[in-house]
Protein backbone atom coordinates (compact mmCIF):
# COMPACT_ATOMS: atom_id res chain seq x y z
CA UNK A 1 0.00 0.00 0.00
CA UNK A 2 1.60 3.57 -1.04
CA UNK A 3 1.27 6.07 1.73
CA UNK A 4 0.82 9.48 0.31
CA UNK A 5 3.02 12.37 2.16
CA UNK A 6 1.72 14.21 4.51
CA UNK A 7 2.01 17.59 3.68
CA UNK A 8 1.83 19.32 6.96
CA UNK A 9 4.69 17.02 8.12
CA UNK A 10 6.93 17.97 5.68
CA UNK A 11 6.08 21.54 6.43
CA UNK A 12 6.75 20.44 10.57
CA UNK A 13 10.09 18.83 9.30
CA UNK A 14 11.52 21.54 7.68
CA UNK A 15 11.19 24.17 9.89
CA UNK A 16 13.09 21.55 12.36
CA UNK A 17 15.78 21.09 9.94
CA UNK A 18 15.94 24.83 9.67
CA UNK A 19 16.67 25.46 13.77
CA UNK A 20 18.75 22.58 13.75
CA UNK A 21 20.99 24.47 10.86
CA UNK A 22 20.85 27.57 12.87
CA UNK A 23 21.66 26.37 16.20
CA UNK A 24 24.81 24.21 14.73
CA UNK A 25 25.99 27.57 13.26
CA UNK A 26 25.95 29.20 16.44
CA UNK A 27 27.39 26.51 18.10
CA UNK A 28 30.64 27.33 15.70
CA UNK A 29 30.76 31.09 15.57
CA UNK A 30 28.90 33.10 18.05
CA UNK A 31 29.49 30.78 20.95
CA UNK A 32 33.28 31.15 20.54
CA UNK A 33 34.67 30.74 24.17
CA UNK A 34 36.34 34.76 25.61
CA UNK A 35 39.89 33.50 25.46
CA UNK A 36 39.53 31.96 21.92
CA UNK A 37 38.04 34.94 20.45
CA UNK A 38 40.76 36.97 22.83
CA UNK A 39 43.58 35.03 20.70
CA UNK A 40 42.39 35.74 17.47
CA UNK A 41 42.47 39.45 18.42
CA UNK A 42 45.94 39.38 19.15
CA UNK A 43 47.15 37.51 16.80
CA UNK A 44 45.94 39.77 14.52
CA UNK A 45 48.55 41.88 12.47
CA UNK A 46 48.94 45.09 14.22
CA UNK A 47 47.44 48.44 12.46
CA UNK A 48 50.29 50.09 10.67
CA UNK A 49 51.62 53.60 12.27
CA UNK A 50 50.41 56.82 10.37
CA UNK A 51 52.34 59.51 9.61
CA UNK A 52 51.94 62.47 11.87
CA UNK A 53 50.17 65.38 10.33
CA UNK A 54 52.20 67.83 10.01
CA UNK A 55 50.91 71.39 11.77
CA UNK A 56 51.85 75.05 10.42
CA UNK A 57 54.39 76.65 11.98
CA UNK A 58 53.16 78.91 14.53
CA UNK A 59 54.76 81.93 15.86
CA UNK A 60 57.19 82.51 18.63
CA UNK A 61 54.78 84.36 21.02
CA UNK A 62 52.13 81.16 21.09
CA UNK A 63 55.41 78.92 21.92
CA UNK A 64 56.02 77.62 25.36
CA UNK A 65 59.53 77.96 26.15
CA UNK A 66 61.69 76.80 29.16
CA UNK A 67 62.67 79.54 31.49
CA UNK A 68 66.13 81.12 30.98
CA UNK A 69 68.52 79.52 32.86
CA UNK A 70 70.16 81.09 35.77
CA UNK A 71 73.87 82.08 35.65
CA UNK A 72 75.80 81.97 38.64
CA UNK A 73 78.73 84.10 39.25
CA UNK A 74 81.84 81.84 38.06
CA UNK A 75 79.80 81.23 34.65
CA UNK A 76 78.93 85.27 34.10
CA UNK A 77 82.79 85.82 34.97
CA UNK A 78 83.72 83.73 32.48
CA UNK A 79 81.45 84.82 29.86
CA UNK A 80 82.37 88.40 30.76
CA UNK A 81 86.31 87.63 30.49
CA UNK A 82 85.62 85.88 27.02
CA UNK A 83 84.29 88.72 25.77
CA UNK A 84 86.60 90.90 26.50
CA UNK A 85 88.95 88.86 25.23
CA UNK A 86 87.64 88.77 21.63
CA UNK A 87 87.24 92.70 22.25
CA UNK A 88 90.91 93.01 22.57
CA UNK A 89 92.21 90.53 19.61
CA UNK A 90 89.41 92.06 17.21
CA UNK A 91 90.21 95.68 18.28
CA UNK A 92 94.24 94.68 17.33
CA UNK A 93 93.38 92.54 13.78
CA UNK A 94 91.24 96.01 12.79
CA UNK A 95 93.21 98.64 14.19
CA UNK A 96 97.07 97.20 13.70
CA UNK A 97 98.24 100.13 12.04
CA UNK A 98 96.72 102.26 15.05
CA UNK A 99 98.35 99.97 17.74
CA UNK A 100 101.69 100.31 16.06
CA UNK A 101 101.52 104.02 15.78
CA UNK A 102 100.10 103.98 19.82
CA UNK A 103 103.01 101.73 20.78
CA UNK A 104 105.50 104.60 18.48
CA UNK A 105 104.13 107.48 20.60
CA UNK A 106 104.57 105.40 24.06
CA UNK A 107 108.26 104.44 23.39
CA UNK A 108 108.70 108.59 22.31
CA UNK A 109 106.82 109.26 25.77
CA UNK A 110 108.81 107.08 27.78
CA UNK A 111 111.94 108.71 26.13
CA UNK A 112 110.08 112.02 27.07
CA UNK A 113 110.13 111.16 30.75
CA UNK A 114 113.93 109.89 30.80
CA UNK A 115 114.71 113.22 29.17
CA UNK A 116 112.84 114.99 31.17
CA UNK A 117 114.33 113.05 34.31
CA UNK A 118 118.13 113.61 33.70
CA UNK A 119 117.21 116.87 33.28
CA UNK A 120 116.03 117.63 36.50
CA UNK A 121 118.62 115.65 37.91
CA UNK A 122 120.74 118.18 35.95
CA UNK A 123 118.87 121.16 37.80
CA UNK A 124 119.35 119.56 41.01
CA UNK A 125 123.01 119.03 40.45
CA UNK A 126 122.91 122.49 39.31
CA UNK A 127 121.50 123.63 42.46
CA UNK A 128 123.76 122.29 45.19
CA UNK A 129 126.90 124.24 42.87
CA UNK A 130 124.96 127.28 43.29
CA UNK A 131 126.52 129.58 45.60
CA UNK A 132 124.40 131.83 48.39
CA UNK A 133 123.96 134.32 46.25
CA UNK A 134 122.58 132.69 43.80
CA UNK A 135 120.38 130.62 45.63
CA UNK A 136 118.46 132.10 48.16
CA UNK A 137 116.10 130.56 49.99
CA UNK A 138 114.02 132.59 52.80
CA UNK A 139 111.73 132.25 55.02
CA UNK A 140 108.68 135.44 55.81
CA UNK A 141 109.54 138.11 57.74
CA UNK A 142 107.73 137.52 61.04
CA UNK A 143 108.95 135.19 63.50
CA UNK A 144 106.10 133.26 65.01
CA UNK A 145 105.29 132.60 60.81
CA UNK A 146 108.99 131.25 60.17
CA UNK A 147 107.99 128.92 63.85
CA UNK A 148 105.74 127.59 62.30
CA UNK A 149 107.05 126.57 58.72
CA UNK A 150 109.95 125.24 61.01
CA UNK A 151 107.73 123.05 62.79
CA UNK A 152 106.03 121.62 59.91
CA UNK A 153 109.08 121.14 57.77
CA UNK A 154 110.49 118.91 60.81
CA UNK A 155 107.31 116.96 61.66
CA UNK A 156 105.94 117.33 58.00
CA UNK A 157 108.67 116.99 55.09
CA UNK A 158 110.68 115.61 58.02
CA UNK A 159 113.95 116.93 57.83
CA UNK A 160 117.14 116.62 60.01
CA UNK A 161 119.71 119.01 61.57
CA UNK A 162 123.61 118.32 61.49
CA UNK A 163 126.76 121.11 61.63
CA UNK A 164 129.89 121.22 59.72
CA UNK A 165 132.89 120.15 61.62
CA UNK A 166 136.42 120.12 60.03
CA UNK A 167 134.65 120.72 56.46
CA UNK A 168 132.58 117.62 57.29
CA UNK A 169 128.61 116.68 58.10
CA UNK A 170 128.42 115.61 61.75
CA UNK A 171 124.14 114.56 61.69
CA UNK A 172 122.29 115.76 64.68
CA UNK A 173 119.43 113.58 64.25
CA UNK A 174 118.18 111.16 61.81
CA UNK A 175 114.64 111.08 60.68
CA UNK A 176 115.90 111.44 56.55
CA UNK A 177 117.11 107.97 55.10
CA UNK A 178 117.41 109.97 51.42
CA UNK A 179 118.81 112.87 52.03
CA UNK A 180 119.06 115.62 49.77
CA UNK A 181 122.73 117.07 48.81
CA UNK A 182 121.62 120.70 48.98
CA UNK A 183 122.97 121.47 52.78
CA UNK A 184 120.55 124.94 53.84
CA UNK A 185 123.59 126.98 55.85
CA UNK A 186 121.16 128.63 59.28
CA UNK A 187 121.96 131.99 59.63
CA UNK A 188 118.36 132.63 60.79
CA UNK A 189 115.69 132.10 62.97
CA UNK A 190 115.96 128.54 64.89
CA UNK A 191 113.74 126.20 66.44
CA UNK A 192 114.16 125.50 70.75
CA UNK A 193 114.80 121.90 69.95
CA UNK A 194 117.55 122.68 67.21
CA UNK A 195 119.03 124.99 69.63
CA UNK A 196 118.78 122.50 72.37
CA UNK A 197 120.51 120.17 70.00
CA UNK A 198 122.97 122.78 68.13
CA UNK A 199 124.17 123.71 72.46
CA UNK A 200 124.43 119.92 73.25
CA UNK A 201 126.35 118.58 70.58
CA UNK A 202 127.89 121.19 67.91
CA UNK A 203 128.02 124.31 69.96
CA UNK A 204 130.54 126.80 68.07
CA UNK A 205 129.49 124.97 65.18
CA UNK A 206 127.69 126.41 61.94
CA UNK A 207 124.41 124.76 61.96
CA UNK A 208 123.17 123.26 58.22
CA UNK A 209 119.19 121.86 58.11
CA UNK A 210 119.28 118.18 56.00
CA UNK A 211 116.24 117.92 53.56
CA UNK A 212 114.49 114.94 51.72
CA UNK A 213 116.22 114.28 48.43
CA UNK A 214 111.99 114.15 47.39
CA UNK A 215 111.76 117.81 48.53
CA UNK A 216 114.38 118.83 46.41
CA UNK A 217 113.58 116.72 43.31
CA UNK A 218 110.55 119.03 43.96
CA UNK A 219 112.48 122.37 43.62
CA UNK A 220 114.12 120.79 40.44
CA UNK A 221 111.01 119.45 38.70
CA UNK A 222 109.66 123.22 39.24
CA UNK A 223 112.90 124.14 37.70
CA UNK A 224 112.22 121.84 34.55
CA UNK A 225 108.86 123.02 34.16
CA UNK A 226 109.89 127.25 34.46
CA UNK A 227 112.95 127.12 31.87
CA UNK A 228 112.76 123.45 30.37
CA UNK A 229 116.74 122.23 29.88
CA UNK A 230 118.05 125.67 29.61
CA UNK A 231 120.99 126.65 32.83
CA UNK A 232 120.16 127.65 35.67
CA UNK A 233 122.16 130.57 37.14
CA UNK A 234 120.07 132.02 39.84
CA UNK A 235 116.58 131.22 41.68
CA UNK A 236 115.45 132.72 44.71
CA UNK A 237 112.29 132.60 46.66
CA UNK A 238 109.86 132.71 49.98
CA UNK A 239 108.54 129.80 51.53
CA UNK A 240 104.73 130.35 52.52
CA UNK A 241 102.45 127.88 54.90
CA UNK A 242 98.54 128.22 53.59
CA UNK A 243 97.21 125.10 55.71
CA UNK A 244 99.13 121.85 54.90
CA UNK A 245 100.54 122.97 51.60
CA UNK A 246 103.88 124.63 51.97
CA UNK A 247 104.91 126.45 48.67
CA UNK A 248 107.70 128.74 47.46
CA UNK A 249 106.53 132.23 46.55
CA UNK A 250 108.00 135.67 45.05
CA UNK A 251 109.74 133.26 42.78
CA UNK A 252 112.47 134.92 40.91
CA UNK A 253 114.37 132.38 38.23
CA UNK A 254 117.51 133.49 36.07
CA UNK A 255 116.85 136.87 36.88
CA UNK A 256 113.26 136.88 36.07
CA UNK A 257 110.56 136.89 38.42
CA UNK A 258 107.66 134.39 38.14
CA UNK A 259 104.16 134.96 38.81
CA UNK A 260 102.44 131.43 40.60
CA UNK A 261 103.90 130.05 43.14
CA UNK A 262 105.44 126.28 43.27
CA UNK A 263 103.41 123.59 45.55
CA UNK A 264 106.79 121.91 47.44
CA UNK A 265 104.37 119.97 50.10
CA UNK A 266 100.84 119.16 51.20
CA UNK A 267 101.25 116.60 53.95
CA UNK A 268 98.30 115.85 56.03
CA UNK A 269 99.11 113.48 58.85
CA UNK A 270 102.10 114.77 60.41
CA UNK A 271 104.38 113.60 63.47
CA UNK A 272 103.22 114.78 66.63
Amino acid sequence: MKLKPNPNLLYLLAIIGVIGTTILIDSLFIDTPKDVLKTQLTSLPAKPALPPIAKPITLAQNLTLPPIPQLNKHTTQQITEHTQQLTQVNEVDDKSQSLEEHNYKRAQAIVTKTQEAEAIGQHLDTMSSLNAEQLTLRFPPSRSATQIILQYMHNCVGIDIGAIKNNSLMRLSDKVSHESQILRLVSGEKTQKEIALLNAYAKGLSMVRIYPHSFDNTFAAHVFNTIGTASLTQLSGEYKLRGQKLSLTNISINQLPIKNDWLLANIQICRA
